[in-house]
């Protein structure tokens, strides 16, 4: 989670999320999916949100449509790519998320 207000939330817990990223497992993906997305979706500050395979070069991105802030905006971005981070003005590469996972668990 990044967050860019450091005026909400307090000492245990943050209110205002720009980007949130949730790492898939075999046991929680539906909840993730479906669940969270909803409750995460509904978060005003939330600009991006990722959803990134743990077992495969896979992210999920949900970016605001800033036209229209109450609708998402979703795509997939297998194997290679970039993801775009609005709040940071930057953008990730697949290289950048997946860095040494996969790697490291075939080995």
């Amino acid at each position: 989670m990044l967050v860019c207000d450091t005026k909400t939330g307090g000492n245990l817990a943050e209110a205002a999320p720009c980007l949130l990223v949730e790492v898939l497992s075999e046991s929680t993906a539906q909840v993730d999916r479906v669940g969270k997305y909803a409750m995460y979706t509904g978060l005003p500050s939330l600009q991006t949100y990722l959803i990134v395979h743990q077992d495969e070069r896979r992210v999920v991105e949900y970016t605001r449509n800033p036209e229209h802030p109450t609708q998402w905006d979703m795509r997939e971005v297998i194997q290679d790519g970039k993801l775009s981070i609005p709040c940071l003005g930057v953008a990730l590469t697949l290289d950048d998320i997946f860095d040494g996972v996969l790697d490291a668990q075939s080995s």
